[in-house]
């Protein structure tokens, strides 16, 4: 639809922009303009600035400006036109037309969202009526939501009978023709018969567009899965298409996740993983038990996979998006459908990153645990980047003990990254997959020398697949020493030094193996050494939180502890002096193999030692002697002063 100027000059003078703009940044008056905190980027000095007469805003701090409509779209991620439609509903304005066809179409969608917004308000009431009390009980007793979570997302129930909301509606003056239209009733079979309720018996889940209106529902049946099985009854439906809702490019709860990320951004800052995007769920009842927990961003596609039209919306609102899977073999099918569907339309800056929930459980299930809701942030805080399923997809589709199944293995990965449209982002993508090729054949490489060299330290074979924990050979058998500066701040020996490779990933790449070789006695260091280099093995990054957050999964809790509690340091280069002696510092500890050697040494001298050990005794003896006798001089001393110091006192 095109607005002409004069429409959109009324628009704006009707809502001024520092009325708008107001209700999201605190303005104060500053000469004949508004300033505040600029809603773009943290700050605590105001540059944003907003011009009521040119009915304008600029941020100094961002270089963004624009007019209200502009202001709408960048904040609420909406379209030219959805902005157009939203300001236009609060200013009251009827959208333009240009012929009497356009102006009747304008009058008849209208009429269906009003429709659609009294169906609401029908199963609304419903729910909380006499037919509603099964509804209830199982909204409070199974899924732990009140009264308020009803109302917060306008959940409502239909009731069993056939004509109940078509009766109710066409009573309020109704077409059957708009109902079937708006996907409300369903026409019947049965010659004569007026058309049926395409909702009965199910608690119903209004579906709303960016702005808020209703356009669609989704439904859930009441009945035993065994009842629904046996009767062929699916457990949840949602409308067909209609000319509100087409499925492909609608997303459940977007314009209140929308909202809630503006928000976020504004508190946390751009750099905290729940405000660089929107958390998709599989469900609607999972994106509701997230809201009711905090997770205000939460979103869910319409019952199918993720379309290409839903993830541009997605990277509308946020650059990162995190996909959140049940814990099956499904969500594992849908996490590599949303890396299929992602790689083609990646863009500098804008990616996916997945998580997959513990085995047979969704966020809703996880939540009503013990700890649940620490769980699942933790495990959306350190959900994993797309490169990391592409690559362990392709890895793990077969067993690389050939040339032909490593070559299969290279050419999958070269055809995904073939069909990245950006050629920066495809260039990355072919760095960053062959500096993992290059790493990964290099330890294998060094496994199967270990294999040949019955090199099985640890107790840890390498299992002919590249899986052996880790992979290296001995190097650092230098001397035993004991280094002041190896001591973190509570005394624990080699704890400085583990934290400062973390810290340090440059370090950890070089001394992967002698890491790994070390031997700490601190049993808490030795746990957090191995944390870390479990984070580097699973091409996780490697930072605090990860590392903290798989400590915490193995309930290594005070290690977590000390990690998180220690001083953060400026990184170090291998390559500098500082790292160098970082480097000569972990070469003096003991490794696992001077260990060995050590204790076969001891072992074989002790077999041997007879006489060595009749010396030992022999010298025992003697010294024991020696103290006696000095022993007894002394006391012989004692008395002979005595009698002296007696003699003179006559």
């Amino acid at each position: 639809m095109r607005f002409s100027e004069a429409f959109i000059d009324e628009l704006k003078d009707r809502l001024p922009i520092s009325g708008y703009i107001g209700r999201k940044v605190k303005l104060v008056r500053s000469g004949k303009n508004f300033k505040g905190l600029s809603p773009f980027k943290d700050e605590k000095t105001p540059s944003f600035y907003v011009d009521d007469e040119k009915r304008t805003y600029r941020c100094f701090s961002t270089q963004q400006s624009g007019d209200i409509i502009a202001f709408v779209q960048e904040t609420e991620g909406l379209s030219f036109q959805e902005a157009i439609e939203k300001l236009a509903q609060m200013a009251g304005m009827e959208l333009p037309t240009e012929n009497a066809s356009e102006k009747k179409q304008v009058k008849k969608r209208k009429s269906l969202f009003e429709l659609m917004e009294a169906a609401v308000s029908f199963y609304e009431a419903q729910l909380r009526g006499s037919n509603g009390e099964l509804a209830r009980n199982y909204l409070q007793k199974k899924r732990g939501l009140n009264e308020g979570a009803w109302a917060r997302h306008r959940i409502g129930y239909a009731p069993e009978g056939w004509q109940t909301l078509h009766d109710h509606l066409v009573e309020q003056g109704a077409t059957a023709k708009d109902l079937l239209e708006i996907g409300l009733v369903r026409e019947s079979k049965q010659a004569n018969k007026p058309p049926y309720d395409a909702f009965r018996h199910r608690i119903i889940f209004p579906i709303l567009d960016p702005t808020g209106r209703p356009i669609a529902l989704g439904g859930r049946a009441l009945e035993s899965a065994e009842v629904l099985k046996d009767k062929g009854i699916p457990k949840y439906v949602n409308s067909s298409e209609t000319p509100l809702f087409h499925k492909s490019s609608v997303i459940y709860n977007y314009g209140r996740a929308r909202d809630a990320i503006y928000k976020l951004s504004r508190h946390a800052g751009s750099d905290d993983p729940f405000a660089r995007g929107l958390i998709v769920s599989e469900g609607y009842m999972d994106v509701i038990a997230m809201a009711e927990k905090g997770f205000s961003t939460a979103v869910a596609p319409m019952g199918t996979a993720l379309t290409e039209e839903q993830l541009k919306m997605l990277w509308r609102v946020g650059p990162e998006p995190i996909m959140c899977f049940d814990g099956d073999s499904a969500g594992q099918k849908a996490a590599m459908r949303a890396v299929d569907l992602a790689l083609p339309l990646l863009e500098p800056g804008k990616s996916v990153f997945v998580t997959l929930l513990p085995q047979g459980m969704d966020p809703d299930d996880l939540l009503k645990t013990e700890g649940g809701k620490e769980g699942l942030r933790d495990l959306l805080r350190n959900a994993r980047p797309l490169v990391d399923l592409l690559w362990e997809r392709e890895l793990g589709r077969e067993s690389l003990d050939t040339p032909e199944r490593i070559a299969g293995f290279e050419a999958r990965l070269d055809d995904a990254v073939a069909s990245i449209g950006h050629e920066k982002v495809r260039v990355a993508y072919m760095r960053e997959l062959k500096d993992r090729r290059y790493q990964y054949f290099r330890e294998l490489r060094f496994a199967k020398k270990d294999q040949r060299s019955n090199n099985n330290w640890g107790g840890k074979k390498w299992d002919g697949k590249g899986n052996s924990k880790y992979r290296g050979k001995n190097v650092a058998q230098g001397p035993v020493v004991k280094l002041s500066d190896t001591r973190g701040l509570t005394g624990r020996t080699g704890l400085g030094m583990i934290i400062r490779a973390i810290d340090s990933p440059n370090l950890m790449i070089e001394a992967k193996e002698m890491l790994a070789m070390a031997v700490f006695s601190d049993e808490d260091v030795s746990t957090l050494r191995n944390a870390a280099l479990d984070v580097q093995e699973f091409g996780e990054k490697v930072d605090r939180s990860a590392i903290a957050a798989h400590l915490r999964s193995l309930g290594r809790t005070r290690s977590a502890k000390l990690l998180e509690e220690y001083p953060n340091q400026e990184p170090i280069d291998p390559a500098t002096v500082a790292g160098r002696e970082w480097l000569a510092a972990l070469e003096r500890f003991p490794t696992v193999a001077a260990l060995k050697d050590e204790a076969d040494s001891e072992k074989n001298a002790f077999a041997s030692a007879n006489g060595v050990e009749e010396h030992k005794a022999e010298w025992a003896r003697r010294k024991r002697l020696v103290a006696e006798r000095q022993a007894l001089k002394a006391k012989s001393q004692e008395l002979i002063d005595d009698t002296t110091t007696s003699n003179s006192q006559d």
